[in-house]
Order: C-alpha cells, then structure tokens, then sequence
C-alpha cells in the first residue's frame, strides 16, 4: 500500500475492527483512507502466514472522491452551508426518479440529519455556476426513497439556475441529498 500512502506491510483483520465488519467470518479486511486521483488504481502485493506460506499478485481498486457516491455522502449539520466542485464527479446511476426528475449528471452526495423542523436544501448561492437540481431521499445507499426534488427554487433566488428543495425532517431520519447540474458541464 505504500504507493498509495499507507504503510509497505499491514496486517488484515477478522475481528470486526480496522475495517474489517464480521468478526470470525474467514473475510480478513483492513480499511484505508488515501489521498489520490479519483479512478482505478492498481495495487501489487504479496501475502504470506505464519507457516511461511506466500503467494503474490495485484488487484484493482478504486478511489472515490468524497461525495461522489451515495455511500461516499458528505455530512453536514443543519445550517452548515459548504461550497463543492463537481469537476471530478461521476455520473450516478441507477439512482430512483424523483418528483418526475430523473438524475442528470456529474452529481455531488451530502448526508444530513433530521431535526424534526422544515429544512430547506438550496444551491442558492453567488458561488453557484450552472443549472442545478437537488434531490432528497430517505432509505440506503441501495434502496433510496423519494422525498422530493427540484430543478428550480420556489421562490425564485439568485442565481435563476439554482435549485431548492422544503422537506418536513424526522429527527434523528437520516436524509441523502443529490445536486446534479441540470445541463452539461461542471
């Protein structure tokens, strides 16, 4: 892992730490964070035991920039506001239709918490550079539910490309929110 920057020899666990999430189960895991470019990478390695057994070989991985996958989701707080760039944003599919709107591209995930009021998501900002939409869903990763979306906020901001989703929150609902552009580009 060295070339990724971790470390030249790790150790892999089957004891629901470190990465690993079934403790006993013969799958030996070991999770890393890296700092990378975005895309397949190719690691070699060699593997041996206590017995002085090893085999050698390379798998492919891939490393995905925060937001890039639902399950990469970004968290923010109630009233936190950032600024993203969805320059190096792949395109989500499979993603369910959502108030009529299918995905479009290039979409950024952020998680957020319910606290039981209105929350408001916007892409209502000077620093917002193209046609927005944003989508809301409850569920998983792997099994999303429509709560709303939008390609436009009501009333309208600035600027006339942004877009605005108002969802009544369950507390402690944990809700995944989707800006994609709405035309190409990033």
């Amino acid at each position: 892992l060295g070339a990724i920057g971790g470390s030249t020899t790790q150790q892999l666990f089957d004891n629901a730490t470190n990465g690993d999430d079934i403790a006993g189960d013969n799958v030996f895991k070991y999770t890393l964070t890296v700092a990378g470019t975005p895309g397949v990478q190719a690691v070699p390695f060699t593997v041996s035991d206590a017995e002085s057994r090893s085999s050698t070989g390379s798998f492919n991985f891939t490393i995905v920039a925060p937001g890039d996958t639902c399950s990469a989701a970004v968290p923010l707080a109630v009233g936190a506001s950032l600024i993203s760039n969805n320059a190096t944003a792949t395109n989500d599919v499979g993603v369910p239709t959502c108030n009529g709107l299918v995905t479009f591209n290039l979409g950024l995930w952020y998680t957020v918490v319910g606290n039981g009021n209105v929350l408001n998501v916007t892409t209502c900002s000077a620093n917002t550079t193209l046609n927005t939409r944003v989508y809301v869903y409850t569920g998983t990763c792997a099994a999303l539910t429509c709560v709303d979306a939008r390609a436009a906020a009501s009333p309208a901001c600035s600027p006339a490309t942004a877009a605005a989703v108002n969802f009544c929150s369950t507390s402690g609902q944990t809700y995944y929110v989707l800006v994609t552009n709405d035309t190409t580009g990033s």
